[in-house]
């Protein structure tokens, strides 16, 4: 259990996790560059968090592997150019483009506010094979997401790169309670990014999801 935590359910204390989310020892365990999602893979979830002049758009891709880990691909991460114009929304669609080519079939998953409906409907046109899904940012999906990704670090069943800039994002992050659920924020007063957190937090739901569990006859070694 994180301080944060303790404060929150253990005295009651109404508290933002002044320090991150996600725990940085349980994350650094996490770190095995060696593991990557194969091209070609079926399944894989691309997570998207879009920003234009000043939050970054994010994309990580995630994908669950017969072992039942869910794995992370490196993050593409377009900053703002930082003088008040906005970031490409052609760069946006080359980076899905590309993931598009190295896991033919993929998802696709962003917010439809904020240009993401319009996004995704391009994305229906120029990458087909595809699926397309709108992916609601709302208090009730991201606490789901984000108190998902933080079992899956705490746990070990979750391995990334250990990519600098998703490192930097994922323990950029703090908390916010929604009730008794929490959401990815920025840390108050901090001025650094979290959206590829949100990204890999959406992506690894999806992923995790998008695979059937178990049969109870598996579960119990009963198959031949």
């Amino acid at each position: 259990m994180q301080p944060w935590q303790w404060k929150r359910f253990t005295c009651s204390l109404w508290v933002l996790g002044e320090d991150s989310a996600i725990n940085g020892k349980e994350w650094a365990a996490c770190a095995d560059p060696q593991s990557e999602i194969p091209a070609g893979a079926e399944g894989v979830v691309v997570g998207g968090d879009l920003g234009y002049t000043r939050d970054c758009s994010a994309f990580v891709a995630a994908w669950r592997n017969p072992e039942g880990l869910i794995i992370l691909d490196d993050p593409v991460i377009l900053e703002p150019p930082g003088d008040g114009t906005s970031i490409d929304v052609e760069d946006m669609v080359a980076v899905c483009q590309e993931f598009a080519e190295r896991y033919p079939g993929c998802a696709f998953a962003f917010d439809e506010q904020y240009g993401g409906q319009q996004l995704l409907q391009r994305l229906e046109r120029e990458i087909p094979q595809s699926e397309h899904i709108a992916y609601p940012q709302i208090p009730t999906r991201l606490c789901g997401a984000a108190m998902g990704f933080a079992e899956l670090v705490s746990t070990r069943k979750l391995r990334h790169p250990d990519h600098p800039g998703l490192t930097d994002h994922v323990l950029a992050a703090a908390a916010r309670f929604v009730g008794e659920r929490w959401r990815f924020v920025k840390a108050r007063g901090s001025g650094k990014w979290i959206d590829a957190c949100v990204a890999a937090a959406i992506a690894a739901e999806l992923a995790d999801e998008a695979q059937p569990s178990a049969s109870v006859y598996e579960d119990r070694f009963l198959t031949t």
